[in-house]
């Protein structure tokens, strides 16, 4: 390749680290101090407390060369972040690139240890020499306990040695160590949990693995226990080993044509897995990667992996995992084995459909579950035709990986879903995978959205712009969890204009966009990147870029804005009070506008209050709308007609519906009417 490889190593660790012992040793720093150690020059953001949620300068006065220090530098500016003398972290994870930068990752727990505050993360960047370059925080202050009292590593191998009292296991001296764990087990209100892991040999000598992980909460309850190829091994995080797919395969090459849906042929070759008796299996028994029916995995709970029959495999099916093997290879030849970086078995779930088994028209990241990182594909369309779609699902794992969680919602979630677009087109572009010069997704099968010109599909341009939608106060999937599918586009956008307007290579474009990656929390939201985009373009090496990125930000309004700076001329602003009532619903209130002159009613926008707020504000283009809200998870709907909200039911249907609906549509224009309000007589 040539840009540099970003990812050289991910070391995971588990160190219980409580703030007493380190703030008498470090000085807290204060802003001033900040600028004072970086000559004026360090970029700051704060959040509505005045908390810092980033860094971008030096914020300690010593080397940073490990966890330890990388500790005592967070404690350092821990008060300037919102944490306290009682804040609680566990350093999970360190990511080095090879230009020697590295990540340190410290996720808040409570006061115990036992269970990690959903969340709440620091991240810190060090140069090669040890200098700090970059810290971002999404603190949350709470250091609430899950349990009341908390066991010892000693009482946890007693509790295993009772529970395996007759079974022949002996406890390995001096090898009980803590774990973090994703929490398939408990309704608890943390993912992850950190465990006593306790080792013992293996009593059933007819499998390869001669030690068990015996996992232990720690309030003393035993949850399960694991076998292991030895004590530390990389399965204990993973809960369950799947390596009995794997086992008894070996990997030959393979060549199928596929037809697409426009009929045309391709050949394609990956490499898939043979059984002793011969079968060929859809996966990677060196890699780990499985292809089985989604059906089956979701709704039966049991694997059946695809097989060829009569030396074929399903066309879609083979298309789908050559491709992504394609990305999994790109990604690993940056030294990020796997979608996670940590060579996590691969479950791709081919045929994804409903319960009546219909198929279901998607794809997606599914998240961790059973030991697996799982995808899902769908059956219909050529997924596997658009390598910008496979990548854009495998980016998702790559993200969330590398800040350890993900808020999948809001402005947050936006960033989420732009990143994995700009890295899909990103990879396609640079795999020689398209022809496409506009940087559109999905277009060698299904065109889903352009970056480069989002209100082709019904996204904006910038903030408080046509078809912008706000953050929403209660995320879920009757408002897109905030929009996250909508608002991707401003992101989106900047990452277009940047290489058009500038002459960045697709080369240095990963390099930056892969770095924004290593840098961002799972809080960091659009006013933030307006500061941390232009820093980190400077620290990936490309200052020539930063006044033209300025201006970009600049245009979409990234650094905030409650109302248009400007309306295009085909659209209007509305603005509407809701009445106090059904704002108390806000959980669920959406609006719909939809065009009365059609017979068919499209919609042309859905949007909803934005957070803190009771007054809708949406961008929307000229014309005769039939506007709606619903609450209540849509069992009470109202029209709004004459200045006031009406219970739908209660239009007259004397009429034909069309005729019912001419008499309630409203028509917008500039020029026209731009602010709706029910009038206070009537107050549903």
């Amino acid at each position: 390749m040539s840009f540099r490889s970003l990812f050289s190593v991910l070391v995971l660790s588990l160190i219980l680290l409580t703030c007493q012992s380190a703030l008498s040793e470090v000085e807290p720093l204060s802003i001033e101090d900040l600028q004072k150690m970086n000559n004026g020059q360090a970029v700051i953001s704060q959040d509505e407390n005045s908390a810092v949620t980033f860094i971008g300068g030096r914020f300690f006065n010593r080397p940073v060369l490990n966890d330890d220090d990388a500790f005592d530098a967070l404690m350092g500016v821990l008060p300037l972040l919102g944490g306290d003398d009682d804040s609680t972290f566990i350093s999970r994870q360190t990511v080095s690139t090879d230009d020697g930068s590295v990540y340190y990752l410290f996720i808040q727990s409570d006061e115990d240890g036992a269970s990690i505050i959903d969340n709440s993360t620091v991240k810190i960047g060090v140069k090669g020499d040890g200098t700090t370059f970059l810290l971002t925080s999404s603190l949350t202050p709470s250091s609430k306990k899950l349990y009341d009292t908390v066991i010892t590593e000693k009482e946890a191998e007693r509790i295993v040695s009772r529970e395996n009292a007759f079974t022949g296991c002996r406890i390995l001296p001096d090898a009980t160590e803590e774990h973090l764990i994703y929490n398939e087990f408990e309704d608890y209100d943390s993912q992850f949990l950190s465990v006593y892991v306790v080792y013992t040999n293996n009593p059933d000598n007819r499998t390869d693995y001669p030690y068990l992980a015996h996992y232990v909460e720690k309030d003393g309850t035993y949850l399960y226990s694991l076998e292991v190829s030895m004590p530390g091994s990389p399965t204990v995080d993973k809960v369950q080993d799947n390596s009995e797919f794997f086992r008894s395969m070996t990997p030959v090459p393979f060549t199928q044509k596929v037809t697409w849906n426009d009929r045309t042929r391709e050949e394609l070759t990956a490499t898939v897995m043979k059984d002793t008796d011969g079968t060929l299996y859809l996966g990677d028994p060196e890699r780990h990667v499985l292809v089985a029916d989604y059906y089956e995995y979701t709704y039966n709970d049991t694997y059946a992996p695809v097989y060829s029959e009569n030396g074929v495999f399903p066309e879609k099916a083979f298309a789908v995992y050559s491709t992504f093997m394609k990305v999994y290879d790109y990604y690993a030849d940056m030294e990020w084995v796997g979608p996670d970086g940590e060579e996590t078995d691969v479950l791709l779930l081919y045929d994804l459909c409903d319960e009546e088994h219909e198929p279901v028209d998607n794809a997606y990241y599914s998240g961790f579950s059973d030991g697996w990182q799982v995808f899902a594909f769908n059956s219909i369309e050529d997924d596997g035709r658009c390598m910008d779609v496979i990548a854009h699902e495998f980016t998702h794992c790559v993200i969330e990986a590398s800040m350890f969680y993900n808020i999948y919602a809001n402005d947050y979630g936006a960033i989420n879903e732009s990143l994995c677009d700009i890295m899909g087109n990103l990879i396609e572009m640079a795999q020689n995978a398209t022809e496409d010069t506009k940087w559109l997704i999905g277009e060698n099968g299904t065109l889903l959205r352009s970056m480069s010109d989002p209100r082709l599909y019904g996204q904006p341009e910038a903030v408080w712009d046509l078809y912008y939608v706000p953050n929403a106060q209660n995320p879920g999937s009757d408002n897109d969890n905030g929009g996250v599918h909508v608002n991707s586009s401003l992101l989106n956008l900047i990452a277009y204009k940047l290489c058009a307007r500038t002459g960045m290579t697709f080369e240095e474009a990963t390099d930056f966009w892969l770095d924004v990656v290593c840098a961002i929390t799972c809080r960091t939201n659009f006013r933030e990147l307006s500061d941390l985009l232009p820093y980190m373009l400077r620290y990936s090496g490309y200052p020539q870029y930063c006044d033209e990125l300025l201006r970009i930000i600049d245009e979409t309004g990234l650094a905030g804005r409650t109302q248009p700076q400007s309306i295009p001329s085909d659209a209007s602003f509305v603005t509407m009070d809701v009445p106090h009532n059904i704002a108390l619903h806000d959980s669920d209130v959406i609006f719909s506008f939809s065009d009365a002159d059609d017979p068919d009613l499209p919609e042309i926008l859905t949007t909803w209050l934005p957070a803190n707020t009771w007054q809708l504000k949406a961008v929307i283009p000229q014309g005769n709308y039939l506007i709606l809200l619903s609450y209540q998870d849509g069992e009470s709907v109202l029209v709004y007609a004459d200045g006031r909200w009406i219970p739908f039911d209660d239009i007259s249907y004397d009429l034909d519906l069309f005729k019912a609906i001419d008499s309630t549509k409203i028509s917008l224009s500039p020029d026209g009417l731009d602010r709706l309000a029910p009038k206070k007589d009537r107050i549903l």
